[in-house]
């Protein structure tokens, strides 16, 4: 069982749906860290300084915790949030997979992202399927050579 941290941007319905979605399905196999189930405790209000360097340092940590870092790409859209958490995993040399959020396999991709990963993936399903084992063919970015 690998603990897993999973990245990305919950920010509307359709994220806080698709970050719910995946963590179930790889909840099935693995220990799951979900930044949006985790919340600052104590004396502080949500948006005050004393909750974003809580929450900061709750995050920081399950990512130090964590074997593989598992980050939802929504292409050029992807917030900053997550962006910083698969730059601080790769610079920690942890596993950090970044898949498609849209399932478009075959899309431009970010150079940043494709090349600070440990292995891009184009489908939620490629992503589940290399983590059950199995063999799965590396993500053909147009016009860019990735992992």
């Amino acid at each position: 069982m690998k603990k897993i941290y999973l990245a990305g941007p919950f920010f509307n319905e359709y994220e806080e749906n698709l970050i719910r979605a995946v963590a179930a399905r790889l909840r099935e196999k693995h220990e799951v860290f979900v930044p949006m189930e985790h919340t600052a405790e104590g004396d502080v209000e949500i948006g005050d300084a004393a909750w974003g360097k809580e929450i900061y340092e709750i995050d920081r940590g399950g990512i130090h915790a964590a074997d593989v870092v598992v980050a939802l790409d929504h292409g050029f859209t992807s917030d900053a949030g997550t962006a910083w958490e698969i730059g601080y995993a790769h610079a920690l040399g942890k596993t950090v997979y970044v898949v498609s959020a849209r399932n478009d396999d075959g899309g431009v991709r970010s150079l940043m992202l494709l090349n600070g990963c440990t292995r891009y993936f184009g489908t939620l399903d490629d992503l589940y399927d290399h983590l059950d084992g199995k063999d799965v063919p590396p993500y053909e970015a147009r016009g860019i050579c990735a992992k």
